[in-house]
């Protein structure tokens, strides 16, 4: 899986961990949830406003989407 990929997978994870549906986090970006979803999944590029913002939404470390799986032990 790419990096991105991976990033974008994290969020979703999280996303639904939190109980958020696409819509809620859509709202809270200033997006229509059709535009929240295709960057969720790659469609369109996502800003790095954009993700620091769903990382403030989810209420997560943005480095925690950027951390590989397997070293998040590690740090």
């Amino acid at each position: 899986m790419k990096e991105l990929e991976q990033i974008l997978y994290k969020i979703v994870i999280t996303r639904k961990a939190r109980g958020y549906t696409q819509a809620y986090v859509a709202e809270k970006l200033g997006l229509g949830r059709s535009s929240y979803v295709r960057k969720e999944n790659g469609t369109i590029p996502l800003t790095l406003e954009e993700f620091l913002s769903i990382a403030d939404c989810l209420d997560v470390s943005p480095e925690s989407f950027l951390i590989p799986q397997n070293q998040k032990n590690k740090v």
